[in-house]
């Protein structure tokens, strides 16, 4: 006689049911399942190469896979809020990718979106109400158990983003609901596109960690790559 309530909001399995169903088409969602930490190699970041803060790519890369190991076995038991930031390829979807699935194997309720679908969600919710508005997407950004932000930068920057953002991290950080984000933004980036009160909030709530050095979108192109047939001896 399961109805999905208790107390007249939706149970757990509910949400998670609901989740799957909205954003299955989601490419981020897709991946989940397959990504493993296994998989992520720091030999791979040089260990020649630091940035502003004197660390090296490697050293970077390792502290980033520890804390993401760390997040998975410490969820529910303390709140962290990461950002993982630097170049294209760098591992950093991959990186929330092996996050979320591990949770999802614990059967908690994650929710993966791009950024410019997030503030779809919420532009459709906000200006759509009273109509066909996804009202189940939009309260998912909220309830779910982790929220994970991909290629925030990409999206038109405009108040309502701004806005938008900063109700999220505000709302589910009150809330002790985690959140990680990643973007090709660097610091001082993030700080010139978004408000100031939004740059103050993810330094003192969230742990950044830079990812750089490495491309693995490009190294995995080139082993996919095959030798050209030759055509007459040319």
């Amino acid at each position: 006689r399961d109805t999905g309530y208790v107390d007249g909001e939706p149970c757990h399995c509910f949400r998670k049911r609901a989740i799957d169903i909205v954003f299955r088409d989601e490419p981020v969602m897709k991946r989940m399942m397959t990504d493993s930490f296994d998989d992520f190699d720091v030999t791979n970041y040089p260990d020649d190469r630091v940035d502003r803060t004197g660390v090296t790519a490697r050293q970077w890369a390792a502290r980033a896979l520890t804390a993401s190991h760390g997040f998975v076995d410490t969820f529910g038991s303390s709140v962290r809020n990461i950002v993982f930031y630097g170049s294209a390829g760098s591992g950093k979807t991959f990186l929330s990718s092996c996050i979320a699935g591990s949770l999802l194997r614990t059967g908690k309720t994650v929710l993966y979106l791009s950024a410019s679908r997030l503030f779809d969600v919420m532009a459709d919710h906000s200006f759509r109400r009273g109509e066909a508005s996804d009202d189940v997407g939009y309260s998912s950004i909220f309830s779910s158990d982790l929220l994970i932000i991909d290629d925030l930068g990409t999206e038109i920057p405009n108040a309502f983003t701004s806005l938008s953002l900063f109700n999220v991290i505000s709302s589910r950080g009150t809330d002790e609901k985690p959140v990680i984000i990643s973007t090709n933004l660097d610091l001082k980036e993030i700080r010139d596109r978004y408000t100031e009160r939004i740059y103050s909030r993810l330094l003192e709530q969230y742990n950044f960690y830079h990812l750089f050095g490495f491309d693995g979108r490009y190294e995995n192109g080139l082993k996919d790559l095959k030798p050209a047939k030759k055509n007459g001896g040319n």
